[in-house]
């Protein structure tokens, strides 16, 4: 169980990191169901994470309460 979680941890991490990125430069972005949904299967560490890392959408409720 525990490398499942961790794996998919980091899915979400680099998920998060990529999203911000591709809005930096105004490019098609990850729609936020994927995310949530990688949160869901179980990388919601790994999300949570890369909202506070990357400083992206923590102001949005509906996500951050979603993750």
């Amino acid at each position: 169980m525990l490398p499942y979680v961790a794996a998919l941890s980091l899915v979400g991490l680099v998920l998060m990191g990529l999203d911000k990125r591709l809005a930096r430069l105004r490019r098609q972005r990850i729609p936020e169901a994927v995310l949530l949904g990688c949160a869901a299967l179980g990388g919601s560490p790994g999300v949570w994470a890369g909202m506070y890392l990357f400083r992206h959408k923590t102001r949005k409720p509906r996500f951050f309460l979603g993750v």
